[in-house]
C-alpha cells in the first residue's frame, strides 16, 4: 500500500497474471495508491469473481469521489453480498457518497434490507 504510484506496473503486473492470491494482493494495494488505481480496481470488478468484486469495491472506498461510479456498480449488480459491500465502502467514504446513495434506492434490485440500511446511513449523515 505504501509504494504509490510508482508500483501502479508492478501490482497491474501481478494482477494479469491471473494467479488469485496476487490478484486479490494487487486490488488491496491499488485503492490505497489513490485515483491512478481506479483502472485496476476497475478491471478487478470486472473479473466476475466476487471476492475480487469485493476488494474493487473496498478498494474504491480509499480513492474518494472518483472511486463513486465503481461503488454504484457494485449497488447495481443485484447480489445481495456485493451491494453490501458497496455499502460498507460508502460508509468508509463518507459524505461524499450522499448523491450515489440517494440514486441507488430508487434500484429495483437492492433489497430491502440494504435500502434500510442506506436510509440509516443517510440519515445520520443528514
Amino acid at each position: 500500500g505504501r509504494i504509490g504510484e510508482a508500483g501502479l506496473p508492478l501490482l497491474e503486473r501481478g494482477f494479469e497474471t491471473g494467479d488469485q492470491y496476487l490478484q486479490k494482493q494487487a486490488l488491496s494495494s491499488a485503492g490505497r495508491i489513490g485515483e491512478a488505481g481506479l483502472p485496476l480496481l476497475e478491471r478487478g470488478f470486472e473479473t466476475g469473481n466476487q471476492e475480487l468484486q469485493e476488494l474493487a469495491l473496498y478498494g474504491a472506498s480509499w480513492i474518494g469521489e472518483a472511486g463513486l461510479p465503481l461503488l454504484e456498480r457494485g449497488f447495481e449488480t443485484g447480489d445481495q453480498d456485493l451491494q453490501k459491500e458497496a455499502l460498507r465502502s460508502a460508509s468508509l467514504m463518507g459524505e461524499a457518497s450522499i448523491p450515489v446513495l440517494k440514486r441507488v434506492l430508487k434500484n429495483k434490485n437492492l433489497t430491502e434490507k440494504i435500502k434500510i440500511d442506506i436510509r440509516k446511513l443517510l440519515n445520520k449523515w443528514n
